[in-house]
């Protein structure tokens, strides 16, 4: 059994690999945060109701467009809704800024 050559030169690392000089969004934000003390289960838990309010905020409010643009379902958004306190009248606000119906 041959053994085939290595590469000249290594690949370039992964942009999320520490020591890659180019640092994506969400690991600019990671540092961010661990350098804020924010630690894990408040930093994903915040980052989940602001995904659940931008998204219902791109979709003005229209919860079913929203649940579809983050990729889980419905009810799943409305448990989420309700866990994190963002209420009816929350969301209805976001559709009458968009100038949609109550």
């Amino acid at each position: 059994m041959t053994q085939q050559p290595l590469p000249l030169k290594p690949a370039a690392p992964h942009p999320l690999e520490p020591g890659s000089a180019a640092l994506s969004p969400i690991q600019k934000l990671a540092r961010e945060l661990l350098r804020a003390e924010v630690r894990w289960p408040r930093a994903v838990r915040e980052i989940e109701r602001i995904f659940i309010l931008e998204a219902l905020s791109l979709c003005n409010g229209n919860r079913s467009k929203a649940a579809a643009l983050l990729g889980i379902s419905r009810q799943t958004l409305l448990a989420r809704v309700s866990d994190f306190g963002l209420d009816k009248a929350r969301t209805c606000a976001l559709k009458k800024a968009a100038g949609g119906r109550k």
